[in-house]
Parts: structure tokens; sequence; C-alpha cells
């Protein structure tokens, strides 16, 4: 199952609402390019673009563990939602696939100025498959009311396997930090690699 779209509510009082979040985000009300314009290119805004990622993400019910850095976990939750992750012992970066979608948090782990580094812009993923699949590199947006990253595979047109889940299916990413490319924005498969985050058995 993928995480539904959020429908706008064609209303006075709706409109006003957005209206008044999106100045207290300092928003301009750009959509930001089309998401297949964005799959096809390198370089990316910095900040996310709506539809990207789904901002309200199910969180699991029960606490991490220190079993749970070390391990693969699949599981679904009662809300249907397939979950795997795995943390970098080095950066403390949490990669979490759910469903078609993809996220990267930092952890009270990560080292502040790495965070600092890092965030506001995005970061480029490259993943492999556990049937040898090779997935070319695609963005992370940063995610300013979460403080993570995140994108749908499914919107990037990057996820069409329609009988498996990303988050069944991956093996690992790959994270870059990305360069700046002029215009405010970022050629995320450019730049060091940060971690190669591999989910194992």
């Amino acid at each position: 199952m993928r995480p539904p779209h959020r429908l706008r509510v064609p209303s006075l009082a709706a409109a006003l609402v957005a209206s008044l979040a999106l100045a207290a985000c300092g928003g301009d009300g750009d959509d930001g390019p089309d998401p297949a314009t964005a799959a096809d290119s390198r370089t990316v805004p910095a900040v996310e673009q709506p539809g990207r990622a789904d901002a309200a993400r199910p969180r699991p019910e029960e606490p991490e563990t220190a079993e749970d850095r070390i391990q693969r976990r699949v599981f679904t939750t009662e809300a249907g939602t397939t979950i795997v992750r795995t943390v970098d012992d080095a950066t403390g970066l949490k990669i979490e696939a759910q469903n078609d979608n993809l996220y990267v948090e930092p952890t009270s782990a990560t080292p502040a100025d790495l965070t600092g580094r890092l965030e506001g812009r995005p970061l480029g993923a490259r993943c492999r498959t556990r049937d040898g699949r090779t997935l070319d590199t695609f963005p992370l947006f940063w995610r300013e009311r979460s403080s993570d990253w995140g994108v749908s595979l499914a919107v990037l047109d990057r996820w069409e396997d329609e009988d498996r889940l990303f988050a069944e299916a991956v093996a690992s990413c790959e994270l870059r930090q990305g360069t700046p490319a002029g215009s405010g924005r970022t050629d995320v498969a450019a730049g060091p690699v940060l971690v190669t985050g591999t989910f194992t058995e």
C-alpha cells in the first residue's frame, strides 16, 4: 500500500489557512519543478517540493533499541506500512525505507557539525536491490517541518514494481552530499559519499 496523496479542499477557509501557513514558513507558493523533470535532472532545488514525500510519515509504534542499530528490520505497522532501516555508526544517520518512500534522519549520535553542514540542502541517494538492480542517483529533499530528508520513489518514477515494495527489495543505499550547481540548485550526483547504508538480512 502506498501512502495516500493529500487532497486540497477548495474552500475559502482552507485557502486562508494554507496562505497563513505558507507565510509562516517563508514560502512563496511555488510548487517547484514537475516531478518528471526532477527525475531526469541531477540538479534540484534546495528545499522540499510538494508531493515529493509524505510529510506525515508513520512512525514505528515500538522504541528503537541498540539491537535495531545493527540489524535489518522489516516489519509492518498496524496501518500496513512496511519499514526497513539501518543506522550508520560513523555518522549516526538513520536510513529508512517505508513502502516506496526513502528517508534519512539525523539521530542523537550524528555530530552537530555534520547536521549543520547538511541541513537545508538535498542529498543524493543511489540504491541497489537484492536482485541486482541499481537505481541511479535521485534526490532526497530537505523537509523543514520534520528536520529530515525524504522522497517518494513512485512520484519520481524510480520504482514501478507492482509486485514488491521498495522497502522489501532494497539492499543498500549510498548517500552523497551533493555540490552547488548555481541558481540555488544542487548536483546530487556529485560531491563526497557520506555513507553507504546496508540493510543486512
